[in-house]
């Protein structure tokens, strides 16, 4: 156990104060991270706090001191910053006082289920032309179970907020956005589809959407290679909840495949040109 893996000299008080700080530390990536959707306030939702502290007792050397401290979870939708560095001081206090309950010999700690996060991909009609939300529907009807393809804009929501990619030419301005789930400003909303949900906890979460932010920068947008349906499709496998499905970006597939054969036919005249003598 942890508590052993710690050494003699460990308390449960002192391990208990170190998870408050990691929980802490959890708690402000989640800040960061609205912080760049551009957010007013330090806020984190309750649903995010609490998934936050059912993670820390999924890997607690105490976890019914967590299932206690769930219970003191405010009744309110959004929780400001000042409110939750309250109950990180709270905490902290109590970890002090705490005392580990009895187990029999070889018991195993009882431990809260895992907190699953649901998964959606919103999928929009790209730009707000009338033309291509005609070809949209033509080709992907929602209700059809047959769907051909489109020109789609996608954008993966988790934890309440909707991730997607596009082009940005100022530096200042990352390719990866945060938007309200279904309100792109610049693409009309089309359909849902529903995903398992991901095991990951907030703090990971956060983590790996820092990560995407670095690895899809706005210059490097490509709009047959490298597009928001990738990003949603990569987003996803690291979620570990599946993948987009292939009608979602059929079109851009086929246009990547044509425009390499284009670019290999003209590769292949210029060579040919070359070799002829005037």
């Amino acid at each position: 156990s942890r508590l052993l893996a710690a050494g003699p000299k460990a308390s449960i008080n002192g391990l208990l104060a170190e998870e408050v700080e990691a929980l802490r530390d959890v708690l402000l990536t989640e800040l960061d991270v609205g912080a760049a959707c551009g957010f007013r306030g330090l806020r984190l939702s309750r649903g995010a706090l609490e998934r936050a502290v059912l993670g820390a007792a999924d890997a607690s050397a105490e976890p019914a001191f967590w299932c206690l401290m769930s219970h003191a979870l405010p009744e309110v939708a959004e929780v400001p910053w000042d409110d939750v560095a309250a109950l990180l001081v709270s905490w902290l206090r109590e970890t002090a006082g705490w005392r580990q309950a009895p187990q029999l010999p070889g018991a195993t700690p009882e431990r809260p289920p895992s907190a699953l996060t649901p998964v959606m991909v919103h999928i929009y009609d790209a730009s707000r032309e009338a033309s291509v939300q005609s070809l949209n529907k033509w080709l992907a009807h929602e209700l059809s179970p047959l769907k051909f393809g489109g020109v789609f804009h996608a954008g993966v929501e988790v934890s309440g907020l909707e991730w997607s990619f596009g082009a940005s030419t100022e530096e200042s301005k990352p390719g990866v956005v945060c938007t309200l789930p279904r309100e792109h400003p610049q693409h009309r909303y089309n359909q849902t589809i529903t995903l398992t949900s991901t095991g990951l906890s907030s703090g990971e979460l956060a983590r790996l959407i820092s990560q995407l932010i670095e690895e899809y920068p706005g210059d490097g947008y490509d709009l047959l290679r490298r597009n928001c349906c990738h990003f949603a499709d990569d987003f996803l496998a690291r979620l570990g909840v599946g993948c987009l499905p292939g009608w979602v970006y059929r079109l851009a597939r086929i246009g990547a495949a044509l425009d390499g054969t284009l670019q290999r036919m003209a590769r292949r005249s210029l060579a040919v040109m070359d070799d002829i003598e005037f």
